[in-house]
């Protein structure tokens, strides 16, 4: 598990949310966000990319209640495909 990088690595902004979306498309989760990172539950487990987890703290709430716009400025910065990813976790393709 990486615990710090160092320098700025574009291509691995957003990576909560890029993986959470894979593994809601392919494993059907639900995604947590606490305003600074995001967990994806599937099953009785948290996932994020930096490993699994039986629980998460009070602060994450689901996405759902951040609403789809909140999250739709942050993909500026990377591929379309991640902007479908989101309007179809959200219902809204």
């Amino acid at each position: 598990m990486i615990v710090a990088t160092f320098g700025t690595y574009p291509e691995m902004s957003l990576g909560c949310l890029k993986f959470g979306l894979i593994l809601c498309e392919l494993f059907d989760g639900r995604m947590f966000y606490n305003s600074g990172h995001i967990m994806t539950k599937i099953g009785d487990k948290y996932y994020s990319q930096n490993g699994v987890y039986d629980y998460i703290d009070d602060d994450y709430l689901p996405v759902e209640e951040y609403g789809l716009s909140y999250f739709e400025g942050a993909f500026s910065r990377v591929p379309d495909v991640f902007h479908l990813r989101l309007k179809k976790y959200f219902g809204e393709e």
